[in-house]
């Protein structure tokens, strides 16, 4: 939850307008109550911070947390985490390194704790470092769901990952206002200059409901169309308008058709089950989430792969 120290010396050094938009005034910088409390509703509890303080903690209320000094980097992860890596760019033994730090003429030489002339080996984007670090983690069944909270979308150019996936593989909201993140003394810092983003790690339809229900009145909320096919019917129900007097955080619908052509599909499987296997098998992947009942009907065939994506009620019935 913590970003790490930035002094005005660093900050000069950078091209103008890039200083305010990249860097910290202050050590630390926290994200708002609020959004860890929304975040904490979507996971359920916060079983670890691994980038966090004593004084952020406070807020988090992780069951367990890493400091600067504990480099939970190179900690095993596990349970549901909430992370705000830190920012600025460091090598592959966790060291900060500002720009020309390993150059004796610069003014920032040695200031990553190494004496000038040197150079670092694996240096990178922090926040592509961290992001990997819990991507891989998630992926390897040890954490089971996360936030990540991303300082600002600019890292967006560094985190477009192949292996392991990337943020925008994963459920995310782009907040409307921009982040205004919280000084270590309790107060609010001052506007930032960047839009940030809130992405879920995780598969898990109910999860993914929550997100959307908690976090669309922060902005907009997107879902990646292979976790689409985590919700039932393989569109999400929130992708529609609240009902009227609902707002933020009510329930969410479907529309009629959507309602009328997923339950048939679904009761059809269901009679034809026990005979046929084919059928059997949807419904099973169905159940589980695996696929939208579009591809549940395909794969039972009743209807042809080469079909447009509506599902067409009547094309099943008729064949009743």
């Amino acid at each position: 939850m913590r970003r790490p120290p930035m002094t005005a010396s660093l900050r000069a050094d950078l091209p103008s307008g890039m200083a305010a938009r990249h860097l910290s005034e202050s050590n630390e910088h926290y994200t708002p109550a609020e959004i860890v409390e929304s975040a904490r509703r979507v996971l359920g509890r916060i079983d670890l911070d691994p980038a966090s303080s004593e004084v952020a903690n406070a807020v988090v209320q992780a069951a367990q947390f890493f400091t600067y000094e504990d480099n939970g980097y190179r900690h095993c992860w596990s349970g549901t985490v909430f992370l705000n890596p830190p920012g600025g760019r460091s090598d592959n033994q966790e060291r900060p390194v500002p720009p020309g730090c390993g150059n004796p003429g610069h003014k920032n030489a040695g200031r990553c704790g190494l004496p000038a002339p040197h150079t670092h080996s694996g240096v990178e984007s922090n926040a592509a470092k961290w992001w990997t670090k819990l991507a891989s983690e998630w992926q390897a069944g040890r954490v089971s769901a996360a936030t990540f909270i991303m300082f600002s979308l600019e890292q967006l150019q560094t985190l477009q990952l192949g292996t392991p996936p990337g943020p925008l593989d994963f459920p995310r909201c782009y907040p409307r206002r921009r982040v205004a993140y919280r000084t270590p003394g309790g107060g609010i810092g001052k506007s930032p200059t960047h839009a940030s983003a809130i992405f879920l790690v995780s598969s898990e339809r109910e999860a993914i409901e929550r997100f959307h229900r908690e976090f669309e009145g922060y902005g907009r909320v997107e879902v990646p169309v292979p976790f689409e096919r985590a919700i039932e019917v393989g569109k999400l129900a929130s992708r529609g308008r609240p009902k009227k007097g609902e707002g933020k955080g009510g329930n969410y619908h479907l529309s009629p058709k959507e309602k009328n052509t997923a339950a048939h599909v679904r009761a059809r499987l269901e009679r034809d089950a026990p005979s046929l296997p084919a059928a059997a098998q949807a419904l099973e992947r169905l159940k589980a989430g695996e696929i939208s009942a579009h591809k549940a009907a395909v794969l039972a065939g009743y209807r042809k792969a080469s079909d447009p994506a509506k599902l067409a009620a009547p094309a099943i019935q008729a064949s009743e």
